[in-house]
Order: C-alpha cells, then sequence, then structure tokens
C-alpha cells in the first residue's frame, strides 16, 4: 500500500515543499530526487544529487514517528532534506 511522503528541502535560503506516493521511504527519496529537486537545482547540482544520493541515507528523528532528515552538499550549496511519511 503506497503511503504519502511529503518532502520539504532547505536550499540556499528558499524552502520547497513537495509530496509523492511510494511505498517504501527509499523509493520515495529515488522519486523526489529524479522528480521533484529539479524544480529548484541548477542542472550541474542535480546530476551531482543524482550521482551521490544514494550515499546518504535518511536518519529517523528519534521521538519522532515516520519523520526522517538528511544532507547533502552539492557544489559547495548545502541541502537540508526532511521527510514525513502520512
Amino acid at each position: 500500500m503506497d503511503k504519502i511522503y511529503t518532502f520539504i528541502a532547505e536550499y540556499r535560503g528558499g524552502t520547497y515543499i513537495s509530496q509523492c506516493k511510494s511505498d517504501s521511504l527509499e523509493l520515495a527519496v529515488k522519486i523526489w530526487v529524479e522528480d521533484k529537486s529539479k524544480i529548484f537545482l541548477d542542472e550541474i547540482r542535480y546530476k551531482k544529487l543524482l550521482d551521490t544520493y544514494e550515499e546518504e541515507n535518511p536518519v529517523r528523528i528519534k521521538e519522532v514517528d515516520n519523520v526522517w532528515c538528511c544532507a547533502y552538499v552539492l557544489n559547495r550549496s548545502f541541502l537540508l532534506l526532511n521527510i514525513i511519511s502520512n
């Protein structure tokens, strides 16, 4: 059964919120990287994220249900990604 995952990305002074449906967190992150992140990333940083996102696994936030966080450095730009499963 698919869950809805909400992604809250903090990047270069902006906040970008999107959602996708998936049956797993791993697949949801893949969908977000391949489809949703290109809305605010330039081509160079988008390709960098595509090449490296699997190296950083989302970490579950303690004492909060269904919330994860991960971070990426894309050519000296920091991307903080919070993920919530509904």
